[in-house]
């Protein structure tokens, strides 16, 4: 049975590579709904340290879809330059469609309890032209604590800018447009993107990258393993 077959199979050597071109086409059509599942919380057990940091992370923020643009400085943030960059990066976020919301020191109200009511007074309408007006901007930062942690460092060293991403949007759509904005305004400072849209876009292109590099050296491997097995180009 199995020599009929043998014969069968080497006298019709057409008819064998169309059948395996049809078994091939049929399975790999699929191919095209496979998706990438880069979300992070379904990779990490809800009782390890990093899942809590996710969740304390959307608790502070109000979700996971943000990015993160930390700024540092080496000696205070709180200065003309800085607060100028701060000021623009958040102009520029807020111009793009699909960022919903901003929360930087240019956005950001100090509320204050008067006795006739509530004073509301936004940190920075516009950015400082000079230091004395940068330094009163951080003394009113640090009359309410609400802020620090949050939007700056205790040491004043850093402040982040906060971008909410649509829900509609795929992070991978608007990645590349923040990382060039971020790079526009580095130096002196230091200007560093996160945030887990930022992570999910890593993965999912460097797990494309993997398959297109591994795929064709799996397929190649596949081959030389046959031809080393059946040692004919016939079989392989």
């Amino acid at each position: 049975m199995i020599h009929r077959l043998g014969v069968f199979i080497t006298g019709h050597p057409v008819l064998m590579i169309l059948l395996n071109l049809i078994i091939v086409f049929a399975f790999g059509s699929g191919i095209r709904k496979v998706t990438i599942d880069e979300n992070i919380k379904s990779m990490l057990p809800k009782d390890i340290a990093s899942r809590k940091n996710l969740n304390e992370l959307e608790d502070i923020y109000g979700g996971s879809d943000v990015f993160l643009i930390a700024i540092n400085h080496e000696k205070t943030v709180f200065n003309p330059g800085t607060l100028a960059k701060v000021k623009a990066i958040t102009d520029s976020l807020e111009a793009m469609p699909e960022i919903v919301r901003v929360s930087s020191l240019s956005t950001t109200n100090q509320i204050k309890g008067e006795d006739w009511g509530i004073e509301v007074i936004p940190f920075m309408d516009d950015a400082p032209e000079t230091q004395d007006v940068a330094d009163q901007i951080r003394r009113r930062v640090f009359e309410d604590s609400t802020y620090l942690d949050q939007l700056v460092s205790r040491d004043a060293r850093w402040t982040v800018v906060i971008a909410v991403l649509d829900k509609d949007t795929e992070p991978m759509e608007i990645y590349s447009e923040v990382g060039n904005l971020v790079k526009i305004f580095e130096g002196p400072e230091q200007i560093h993107l996160s945030g887990i849209p930022v992570i999910q876009t890593i993965i999912s292109e460097n797990i494309k990258n993997d398959l297109r590099r591994l795929l064709p050296l799996a397929i190649a491997v596949i081959i030389v393993v046959l031809f080393l097995s059946l040692r004919t180009i016939s079989g392989v």
